[in-house]
Order: C-alpha cells, then sequence, then structure tokens
C-alpha cells in the first residue's frame, strides 16, 4: 500500500511538473483535458483506495480511520478539482487523515515494542 500511494505523489508531481511547464497550458482545449484527467486520476486513487479500506474492517479502529478518511479525500479532491468548497473541505479532511495516520505509527510501535495497547488498536470484526 505504501509503495503505491509513493508512486500516486510521484506521478501526481509530475503531472504538475508538466502542466506547469507547458506552452500548451495556453489553450482552452488543453485546460479542459487535463481537469477532465485529474478528476478522473483522483477517483481512481479513490476507489483504489477503498478497496484498500474493506479489509481494515477486519483490523483495527487506527487503520479504518486512515483508510476510510483518505478515500473520501481522494473523492473530494476530485471534486475540488470544479468546485472551491470541495478542494478545502478535502484538505481539512486529509489534515485528518494525515493525523490519524502519525497516531496509528505510534499506537502501532509502542504496542509492540512497548505492549502499550492505545485506543483504536482493539482488533475488530464488521464484516
Amino acid at each position: 500500500a505504501f509503495f503505491s500511494y509513493g508512486a500516486f505523489w510521484m506521478a501526481f508531481f509530475v503531472l504538475k511538473y508538466i502542466t506547469a511547464t507547458s506552452k500548451a497550458m495556453a489553450s482552452p482545449a488543453f485546460v479542459s483535458t487535463y481537469l477532465v484527467g485529474q478528476t478522473l486520476i483522483d477517483c481512481l486513487w479513490g476507489v483504489f483506495t477503498f478497496g484498500f479500506f474493506i479489509p481494515t474492517l477486519r483490523k483495527n479502529g487506527c487503520l479504518m480511520t486512515v483508510f476510510g478518511t483518505l478515500w473520501v479525500t481522494f473523492f473530494l479532491l476530485a471534486g475540488g478539482v470544479w468546485n472551491k468548497q470541495c478542494s478545502q473541505a478535502a484538505g481539512y479532511v486529509g489534515f485528518v487523515c494525515g493525523a490519524s495516520a502519525i497516531y496509528t505509527a505510534f499506537a502501532e510501535i509502542w504496542h509492540e515494542s512497548l505492549g502499550i495497547m492505545m485506543p483504536g488498536l482493539r482488533p475488530v470484526r464488521f464484516i
């Protein structure tokens, strides 16, 4: 999963770099195609992340929170290509996702290394 998301950020950078340095950006047709492409990429990653979210329903609350907020963030980013409020909401949900990922990392390391069970790490079986 983490390798895949690293690949996403590299692809995201390349997409932004190419569009920022391209002389074709002045063309309205190119801008329209770029916006549709960005929306499709974000939606595809939302579907991909939702696929990772489903197994977390048998793991723990921490992982459910990370992947649940991440797939919502991707769909909000897709909507944010066309709507400023959606983009702003994606920023807030993405912040919650990042904060929950940091908490999950600490909680899992403390549990494995020190035997301390932090809130949210208890196994769940929702499916």
